[in-house]
């Protein structure tokens, strides 16, 4: 018959993924550690372990003590040595068999909640995912299935050791291998991937086969494809754009939807003006900045669009004319006044004419100062009118 201590060992080692052995030595230096500081450094202790009978027996200077003798201190000892021990045998083995696996999606279930943060349940051992690396759509519940981009171990963390993320650019890119038979076999290249998480994503590819279209594969029959990915990430759209070695080419595709007319390319910063028509700009730049914002993250260029009407505009104005327009109004410096200048607004009507939004994305403006800019330019021009009975005397 077992006794009580090799049953407990044996379903110890079943529940933490370890083999009997490996938590017998560890309660054997567990033992030995307690015994020294109960009798001394000094003496000749060594701990014997009977497998049959799951009996611990310690000799000091040969004789035998009674594991009684070590005390409730030393037990205490024991028993932190032995639960450290088998902490740092299951960070091993965690880290012997995930770390290759770093990087891949893995699909787990959602066992508990750590505050706002997801516990996913693998089997063997529990994983993290934070709730700043979920989508803004995703709304778990305990028992759901949930994939999730494996992205780091944390070896010292004995809670939830593996670290998940669903936010992560890789995770776009690992559900196109899944979808994209063609991705994974390397016949698609995926060039670049920038995502704001659950709203939008750009996604450039490059196919290395003549025969075969890189876009349509990855949408897919009817959009079947790219359907499915859309799905995972709750609606996030996806814009998937052909790669191209030409800059100039390139750019304009990650601006899709719109259409551009011209691009003027500034190598020596990295820079491009990009002319579109009145109707595209709106398309061009995106709610929020969002369509530009990503173009620009996807081609590692600056982006500055203006429309055809703005750009024709603009070779009216000297620089120093625009500073001298634009400083009238209250915070615009010189600085301040080039940047508006490089956005597209190059005359105090231009401002009048913006909504507050339009002017967020400008460097150094926030919604109190592009509020009361806008205010002040409304002023000047309205100012500058003729008043009624002055326009009813010309009139006559």
């Amino acid at each position: 018959m077992k006794s009580e201590i090799l049953a407990t060992l044996e379903s110890l080692g079943k529940e933490k993924g370890l083999n009997k052995e490996t938590i017998i030595e560890a309660v054997k230096d567990a033992v030995l550690s307690a015994a020294k500081k109960k009798f001394g450094e000094s003496k000749a202790i060594s701990v014997i372990f009977k497998q049959d009978t799951g009996d611990i027996r310690v000799l000091v200077d040969g004789q035998e003590r009674p594991l009684g003798d070590l005390g409730r201190i030393a037990a205490q000892s024991a028993k932190h040595i032995i639960t450290k021990e088998i902490r740092q045998h299951v960070s091993e083995k965690v880290y012997a068999t995930y770390q290759s696996r770093i990087g891949q999606i893995l699909t787990g279930r959602i066992e508990a909640m750590d505050g706002r943060d997801f516990i996913i349940e693998l089997g063997e051992i529990d994983g993290l995912l934070p709730r700043q690396e979920c989508l803004p759509q995703d709304d778990f519940r305990i028992g759901d299935n949930v994939k999730a981009y494996l992205f780091e171990i944390k070896r010292e963390r004995n809670f939830a050791p593996l670290l998940f993320s669903r936010t992560h650019p890789r995770f776009l890119e690992q559900l196109f291998k899944i979808e994209v038979p063609e991705v994974k076999e390397g016949v698609i290249e995926i060039k670049a991937i920038v995502r704001e998480a659950g709203y939008r994503a750009k996604i450039a590819v490059e196919s290395h086969m003549k025969d075969v279209d890189p876009i349509g594969t990855c949408i897919g029959l009817k959009g079947e494809r790219v359907r499915s990915i859309t799905q995972e990430l709750n609606g996030e759209k996806i814009d998937i754009i052909p790669y191209d070695k030409d800059i100039q080419v390139f750019i304009a595709r990650a601006l899709a939807p719109a259409k551009v007319l011209n691009i003027q390319i500034f190598n020596e910063d990295k820079r491009a003006r990009i002319i579109v028509e009145d109707d595209q700009l709106s398309l061009a730049i995106g709610k929020k900045g969002q369509n530009v914002r990503l173009a620009a993250k996807l081609t590692g260029w600056k982006l500055d669009i203006r429309s055809k009407t703005q750009a024709e505009k603009e070779k009216k104005f000297t620089p120093k004319e625009i500073e001298k327009q634009l400083t009238q109004l209250p915070g615009v410096g010189i600085k301040m006044s080039n940047n508006l200048g490089k956005a597209g607004f190059i005359t105090i009507e231009d401002i009048a004419k913006a909504k507050k939004e339009d002017l967020l994305n400008i460097p150094g403006l926030g919604e109190t100062k592009a509020t009361q800019i806008i205010n002040k330019a409304k002023e000047i021009i309205e100012s500058n009118l003729p008043d009624k009975d002055e326009a009813g005397e010309k009139a006559k």
